[in-house]
């Protein structure tokens, strides 16, 4: 049964029209299944390709996590396959040791060793982003400070690889793009968690001593995460959880020197050390 329609609707829409099948966020009084007009471009209060002002679908609803995922198109930079693992590196640092700025699509990037900020972040941000960031000096901190200006960039970190707006160190969480992913880009992704995050001992037990690699972390599904892959590896961990914090450990000669033929360092400060250790002690 078809209804006709006498008069045209008092405001312009756009789009399909209700049907009994699916929900629409407008009412309206016709039950034919497409607006006998055209469809028209939203107006000044929405976004081309929505429903007059009716906000743009995004993966994540709005004040998701305290607000710290915003609702943005998950379409933006596309990155070139032998970028992926640069890529998700940069994913593993930026979660261990720096931030998104939640008023300004700004990327922040911390660390005291200006030989990584320069040969390591620098050169894999200029490949993912096309430009240099700008890096300062705190004489306070005594930390390098990177800075990242690039929406496109803010968006991908946030919509795709679910980095949170602001602080996050409790609620990180692994994104499926890296669990379900290869796993030289997993490899990447553990590496640059390890090379911001990681700590490496020696511990004295009388007249022995022994090596020990600590990570910790507050969000347990990143220590859950890296542990298990890593085990996975035959690289042995064991787990902790301290106060707020979880960790593991990875604590004799053997699993150290499968960590560095697997995983390794990067960063020159805890590549050197490691290095220093594994030909001392082991």
């Amino acid at each position: 049964m078809k209804a006709r329609l006498k008069t045209l609707p008092d405001e312009l829409r756009g789009g399909a029209w209700p049907s009994p099948a699916r929900a629409v966020r407008c009412p309206v009084k016709s039950g034919n299944e497409r607006d006998p007009r055209p469809q028209l471009p939203a107006g000044p209060v929405g976004t081309p390709g929505t429903l007059g002002g009716l906000p743009a679908r995004s993966r994540r609803k709005v004040g998701a996590t305290a607000g710290q995922y915003k609702e943005v198109s998950p379409e933006v930079i596309e990155v070139p396959e032998g970028s992926k693992e640069i890529l998700a590196y940069l994913v593993g640092v930026v979660s261990g040791s720096g931030k998104l700025e939640v008023n300004r699509p700004n990327i922040v990037i911390i660390d005291k060793n200006e030989q990584f900020i320069a040969n390591t972040i620098v050169p894999y941000i200029r490949r993912i982003v096309g430009r240099d960031p700008s890096i300062a000096y705190d004489k306070g901190t005594k930390m390098w400070r990177v800075v990242v200006e690039s929406i496109d960039f803010w968006k991908m970190l946030n919509v795709e690889y679910l980095i949170p707006l602001g602080d996050k160190s409790e609620i990180l969480v692994v994104p499926r793009i890296i669990s379900q992913g290869a796993i030289k880009v997993q490899k990447a992704y553990i590496k640059g968690w390890l090379d911001v995050k990681a700590h490496l001992k020696i511990i004295k037990r009388g007249t022995h001593s022994y090596p020990k690699l600590i990570f910790k972390t507050k969000s347990k599904p990143i220590r859950d995460f890296i542990s298990k892959r890593l085990n996975t590896w035959n690289i042995t961990t064991k787990s902790y959880a301290r106060k707020r914090f979880y960790e593991f450990q990875i604590a004799d000669c053997t699993n150290l020197i499968r960590y560095k033929n697997i995983i390794g360092f990067k960063h020159p400060e805890r590549r050197k050390k490691l290095n220093l250790i594994l030909r001392h002690l082991c």
